[in-house]
């Protein structure tokens, strides 16, 4: 897995685990199979040992889902295949995981005898519920959203520090680092240059980069250092000092005097939905 897909599989993670929502389907779920009992576990247990034994069940089977239909959608979205039949491969390779220990969890919990027979028979009984888990865990919890999309009217152009195509910084990176433009920090004689995909250091001036880059959605907020509005995922304040927080949480130093100007900045919708703001006062 690429520092890429890595990165968007934690954020993923995040915003999932999150989700009022998640937890919403979750207990409503756990509620549900409790007071059904389905796969003998109706006449084999009373109600709190059912309650116990499906919160134990379902977290484990979605801690499993999860943790492998995540990473692998955005892997084979990244070889090229199409969002809904990442979606189908990633599924089902996960209930190949999944689907076994449901039905070995089942056969263990109700106390039948472990054979090849009542593997099978569970294993058929258990893959329906486990693929219908998996759609409501993904279509509810807006998993299969991978791709970040600019809200409606958000923007009526695209600001050139997100057009790896036209903007000339973008064209001095390298092809895995071109994206949208979060952040340009001096280094010296340097300046790295923070994108969505990356960061790389070009032999340049700051403020050579700013002229390239800059439009009304950014701000060079400090000597060393400009940002994208994009890039600004949370503003942190400590006493009279004011920081600027990355969506990977770096952060950067923000000058009193353009406090007034970033404030102005940060009530513009954002290019990338997830770039929302945070006040954090410390």
């Amino acid at each position: 897995m690429n520092g890429t897909i890595f990165q968007l599989t934690l954020r993923r993670w995040v915003e999932v685990l999150t989700n009022e929502k998640f937890y919403l389907v979750f207990a409503i779920v756990v509620i549900c199979s409790a007071a059904i009992g389905p796969f003998g576990t109706y006449d084999r247990m009373n109600l709190i040992t059912r309650i116990g034994f499906w919160i134990l069940v379902h977290a484990g089977c979605w801690t499993l889902g999860l943790g492998l239909i995540v990473p692998l959608r955005l892997f084979f979205e990244s070889m090229g295949f199409t969002r809904i039949v990442s979606f189908i491969v990633s599924s089902g390779l996960a209930n190949l995981i999944i689907g076994p220990i449901f039905a070995f969890v089942l056969i263990w919990g109700t106390d039948r005898d472990i054979s090849l027979s009542s593997g099978v028979q569970n294993l058929l009984l258990a893959t329906p519920l486990v693929v219908v888990i998996t759609y409501m865990v993904i279509s509810l919890t807006r998993i299969d959203s991978f791709e970040t999309k600019p809200e409606a009217d958000a923007f009526k152009y695209m600001p050139i520090w997100a057009d790896p195509e036209n903007c000339n910084v973008q064209q001095k990176l390298h092809s895995q680092n071109r994206g949208v433009i979060l952040a340009l920090v001096a280094q010296d004689h340097y300046v790295e240059v923070v994108t969505d995909k990356g960061s790389e250091l070009l032999l340049m001036r700051l403020s050579d980069a700013v002229d390239m880059c800059g439009d009304d959605n950014s701000l060079r907020i400090h000597r060393s250092a400009w940002v994208s509005r994009s890039g600004i995922s949370k503003l942190e304040r400590k006493g009279r000092n004011t920081k600027v927080v990355l969506p990977d949480g770096r952060r950067l130093p923000v000058a009193r005097s353009m406090e007034s100007a970033l404030a102005k900045l940060v009530d513009q919708k954002p290019f990338q939905k997830y770039a929302s703001i945070n006040l954090i006062a410390l």
